[in-house]
């Protein structure tokens, strides 16, 4: 329990920093239909990155903006800070080529602030108290 309240003041303490000053409440993501794949996007550091800055200091309001819309959209099931240096993004997408295009518009990525990974995450195991808005494809 501690673990996870410890996890989720991380990640308050990171996007608060994000977010618009006056901003609208986030609208509820767009239902999307479970047919596409998820896949887990993974990202580390990338050339650009500047060691021993918080996420806050990196540059990232771009990549935090190009990943709301696309939760708004429906798009993601769950994303955010790995650590204090890697992001983590579970994504709906067509296929592979589609989940790598979104990775690649990232503006972080462009940037150099990341390098990602993508692969395709299709779990065996979905534990619906946890995960209350159904399982992964």
């Amino acid at each position: 329990m501690t673990i996870r309240l410890l996890a989720t003041a991380a990640l308050t303490a990171l996007l608060v920093p994000l977010a618009p000053a006056a901003a609208e409440p986030a609208a509820a993501p767009a239902a999307q239909a479970p047919a596409e794949p998820l896949f887990a996007l993974i990202l580390v550091p990338g050339p650009a990155w500047k060691p021993g800055k918080p996420f806050a200091e990196q540059g990232l309001r771009p990549h935090f903006d190009y990943w709301m819309a696309l939760f708004r959209e429906g798009r993601i099931a769950s994303a955010g800070p790995v650590g204090s240096d890697s992001g983590l993004v579970l994504l709906r997408a067509a296929d592979q080529a589609a989940a790598d295009a979104i990775l690649a518009a990232d503006p972080a990525i462009a940037a150099g602030i990341f390098t990602g990974t993508v692969r395709r995450y299709a779990p065996p195991m979905v534990n619906p108290a946890v995960l209350p808005s159904g399982a992964p494809r």
